[in-house]
């Protein structure tokens, strides 16, 4: 087996991460990649990137197409569509937070941000998203933001923080685990599953028993028209 940050024949002591990359014993030390925790002494998109990530990285709309389009379809096929036309922003953190689309936290990889009038559809739709993440990471954070906007302007978004994000990471779980997805997607749903924030993985571990009971399009309904009880929300 090569060695991932070196690339040469691992021999002696190595390190192996949770999707499967392992590293001469000597690395150990070095800044992990935000994205994967492999040591790298590269620097990019806002962080230490291993190669790996970077070849990965999604840096624009143009290069996100597919990848916007395959979670549409996945959407589709669940029965979702979002009506308006949405906006999709891939940028640096600096600059979508100079336009008022991202806060201050560091951590923020994506957001959603709607106008309305009341009690109608959005009449403006904008998904911001971190440029730099490598294709799956970017992929479930879309599938999240979709989730957002499925709710945009209905009841559910005035709903406890716990509840929208609940939701969302189901959505993003759904993407990941649907048919047979990778390693890396399953470690990722996992990853979801066992977060100890209380408001994304609180969230989660609350809405998603609805969802295995009534199925994500139901609870999904149940939101939008804000009647969270039916489902035991």
């Amino acid at each position: 087996m090569r060695c991932a940050v070196c690339g040469k024949q691992v021999r002696g002591d190595y390190y192996r991460s949770s999707r499967g990359d392992v590293w001469c014993a000597r690395h150990h030390g070095l800044p992990e990649c935000q994205w994967c925790g492999v040591p790298t002494r590269a620097r990019g998109f806002g962080g230490p990137n291993c190669d790996s990530c970077t070849r990965a990285a999604i840096r624009n709309t143009d290069g996100a197409l597919t990848s916007i389009r395959r979670v549409g379809s996945a959407m589709a096929r669940r029965g979702f569509r979002i009506r308006p036309h949405v906006r999709v922003v891939i940028d640096d953190r600096r600059d979508l937070q100079r336009e008022g689309l991202f806060s201050s936290s560091p951590h923020q990889l994506g957001v959603t941000r709607y106008s309305s009038r009341t009690h109608s559809q959005p009449t403006e739709l904008t998904i911001a998203l971190l440029e730099g993440m490598p294709i799956l990471v970017f992929e479930a954070c879309f599938a999240h933001e979709y989730g957002h906007a499925l709710m945009a302007a209905t009841p559910a978004s005035h709903a406890p923080d716990w509840l929208g994000e609940g939701f969302s990471e189901c959505v993003a779980f759904a993407y990941l685990t649907e048919d047979e997805k990778s390693r890396e997607a399953r470690m990722q749903a996992q990853a979801i599953r066992a977060n100890p924030d209380p408001t994304y993985g609180g969230g989660f571990r609350k809405v998603h028993p609805a969802v295995q009971r009534h199925g994500l399009r139901a609870v999904a309904d149940a939101l939008v028209a804000g009647r969270m009880q039916t489902v035991g929300l």
